[in-house]
């Protein structure tokens, strides 16, 4: 009785292991994926004047950001905060204090650089705040500060005299 135990045993764990080793190596290419700041990096080949474009379109209208491209969207609001992939949609999340911006791509690959923006949401981080009220603030807030010409560096100044 002992040794029947044992052999149950035995050939269960057996199973097991098999099956975690098939799951591990069999190459799960449709399960989702979330990380953290995990898009690739783009070359930054646009002029200040297309940048430029591109934050004049969002001021109009919130709405011009289904116009985007990933590339374009890297290009003003820089690297998502969390990238998921749960193939064929990519969503990137951008969050500040305030709200939450989530974009949906539509793509074969997990590269969204060409694929527009098939959709997009804003949500308040804090209850009490209605969506419509936050969403084009939110967009925003969010866009990389410009860049511009300073003559004297104060931070450099107090940095070198310590």
């Amino acid at each position: 009785m002992k040794h029947d135990v044992l052999n149950l045993l035995v050939a269960v764990g057996i199973g097991v292991f098999i099956i975690a080793l098939n799951y591990n190596f069999s190459g799960q290419q449709h399960s989702a994926h979330a990380a953290v700041n995990a898009s690739r990096e783009f070359n930054s080949s646009y002029s200040e004047r297309e940048r430029e474009a591109l934050r004049r379109d969002l001021a109009l209208s919130d709405k011009n950001i289904l116009d985007m491209t990933g590339r374009d969207v890297y290009e003003l609001l820089d690297q998502p905060e969390l990238v998921r992939r749960d193939l064929p949609t990519v969503i990137w999340q951008y969050r500040t204090e305030a709200c939450v911006l989530d974009l949906y791509f539509t793509t074969d690959s997990e590269n969204v650089e060409a694929e527009p923006i098939v959709h997009y949401e804003v949500r308040a981080r804090q209850s009490g705040h209605v969506a419509e009220k936050v969403k084009g603030g939110c967009i925003a807030s969010l866009l990389k500060p410009r860049a511009y010409f300073a003559v004297l560096d104060t931070q450099a100044f107090f940095k070198s005299t310590l």
